[in-house]
């Protein structure tokens, strides 16, 4: 075999491996771009707001807002229940109290809602620390009645 005829079999087998090798970088990008895809991006989280649990966090009612005070129907049970709750454990009105105790501590009988004690509490937040008004009955009460801590 001459030489001429031996350069065009390597120049074609090193074209057939040149293919073969694009073909497959073809794929693995392919791949690459159906993996970038499923990636997963969280985004980050705040450390303020109605994101913060509230589950054990401890929460105070104070006596002298609530005299001109207008709240919800279920913000009027839990503070009810807080006043009862500080009676219990021999606390002054004012002082706070482990929102988890104050939720144990309202009967089925009484909470006849769909969200527990904490979910409301949670989106009263702002609220009842007078960060926002209460809407869209109660434009009255816009001072703080408590504290959530």
């Amino acid at each position: 075999m001459s030489n001429v005829t031996k350069s065009k079999s390597v120049d074609s087998k090193e074209q057939t491996a040149r293919e073969a090798m694009s073909k497959v970088d073809a794929r693995l990008a392919l791949s690459d771009a159906k993996e970038a895809t499923r990636q997963r991006y969280l985004p980050k989280k705040s450390n303020n707001g109605k994101g913060n649990s509230i589950d054990t966090a401890s929460i105070s009612f104070d006596p002298n807002a609530m005299k001109d005070a207008i709240v919800p129907n279920q913000i009027f049970i839990i503070v009810e229940a807080y006043y009862d709750l500080c009676d219990a454990l021999k606390l002054e009105y004012g002082k706070s109290v482990k929102v988890i105790e104050l939720q144990n501590s309202i009967s089925s009988d009484v909470w006849k809602f769909r969200q527990d004690v904490t979910v409301v509490l949670g989106h009263y937040r702002k609220m009842i620390s007078g960060d926002s008004p209460w809407r869209p009955k109660q434009d009255a009460t816009v001072h703080a009645i408590g504290k959530v801590s």
